[in-house]
């Protein structure tokens, strides 16, 4: 019974330890993906605000 037990507790241990992984794993992605997005658009951010000054935002205040 107790070997059972250890073996049931050491696969919960992995597992947890799988999931940490995998979330940090996630969240580098995430972050590397929001920097790319931010990237683009900002690039197309300027390319709008280049094309139509009309439609720019007012950022004086």
């Amino acid at each position: 019974m107790s070997n059972d037990l250890k073996l049931e507790q050491s696969s919960v241990y992995l597992r947890s330890k799988f999931w940490k992984k995998m979330i940090t794993a996630h969240t580098d992605l995430r972050t590397i993906e929001m920097i790319e997005f931010k990237k683009i658009r900002a690039f197309y951010w300027s390319d709008f605000e280049n094309s139509s000054p009309e439609s720019k935002l007012d950022t004086s205040k």
